[in-house]
């Protein structure tokens, strides 16, 4: 809508188009930066949470092995009565966690479970998992495993 007097000046209708179109393309940009930005700091938390799992995961297979008193392989009765839940709550640096060791077999199934008590909104997460050998109270050796989960609120 150009107007086409001699003066030669245009109107100002014809440039709003053009400084919305500017504008949403600079909001853009930022809001993408942002989004990149928050992203990369939770993928940050991520990671570190999930080395602390692994790290956290080796520390309990490390202890119920040495818990095994002179046997080849730790006992049920052995990893019930290591005091786990104080282990763990010290190795897992202010961390929520919840620990599960568990054994499935056709003629067994045993499993111990434990949580650190977390209410609130998970915001991030990591995970590790063992195997590791036990004994049950017959004699037979099961593979057993450890899963720790790990979060932060």
């Amino acid at each position: 809508m150009m107007r086409t007097d001699e003066s030669g000046v245009a109107g100002f209708l014809e440039d709003l188009p053009t400084l919305m179109f500017v504008l949403g393309g600079a909001a853009l940009l930022v809001s993408s930066g942002l989004w990149t930005s928050t992203r990369l700091g939770e993928q940050d938390a991520d990671r570190k949470l999930q080395e602390l799992a692994d790290r956290a995961a080796d520390a309990i297979v490390n202890r119920l092995e040495s818990i095994s008193a002179g046997d080849s392989v730790p006992t049920f009765g052995s990893i019930e009565k290591a005091a786990l839940p104080q282990f763990v709550s010290e190795v897992m640096d202010k961390a929520h966690f919840s620990l599960n060791i568990s054994a499935l077999h056709s003629n067994a199934y045993w499993w111990i479970s434990f949580h650190s008590g977390s209410t609130g909104p998970i915001t991030n997460t990591g995970f590790a998992s063992r195997m590791i050998n036990a004994q049950d109270g017959s004699g037979l050796i099961l593979v057993c495993e450890v899963r720790l989960v790990v979060w932060r609120n």
